[in-house]
């Protein structure tokens, strides 16, 4: 039978220094990508492949209306939501308000999507 006895090493002082240094960098790296100093600018609405844009600082009250249905949207103190909606579902007007680049409200029945563009974390896509 062969048995291997590993001896239990000291902690050196290089070692705390590189730990140190790796939650640095980790912390660092979190606050960094948690943070938006971009603000949207604007609000995309795309109903029946038509986009139309609206300046998200100027409050207005829209209806929209694609496929048989209407929904009503807000556009308040820098935020968006959908007050009311006449599709079978409304989980447009449960997914509340929005208030950041890249959020977006969707509502399938009536092929409308809402979206914040502009500002820092304004992309296409997102990389893993």
């Amino acid at each position: 039978m062969n048995t291997k006895i590993y001896k239990s090493r000291a902690v050196l002082p290089g070692d705390v220094a590189v730990y140190i240094i790796v939650a640095a960098v980790a912390v660092l790296t979190s606050i960094a990508l948690g943070t938006n100093d971009g603000r949207p600018e604007y609000v995309e609405i795309n109903s029946g492949g038509q986009i139309e844009r609206y300046p998200l600082y100027e409050e207005r009250k829209l209806t929209l209306s694609n496929e048989g249905y209407l929904l009503t949207l807000v556009i308040e103190s820098g935020r968006v939501w959908i007050e009311d909606a006449d599709c079978p579902d409304r989980l447009c007007v449960k997914t509340g308000k929005i208030s950041k680049p890249g959020e977006s409200i969707i509502c399938v029945p009536a092929r409308i999507s809402v979206r914040l563009t502009g500002g820092k974390d304004d992309s296409d896509a997102v990389a893993w």
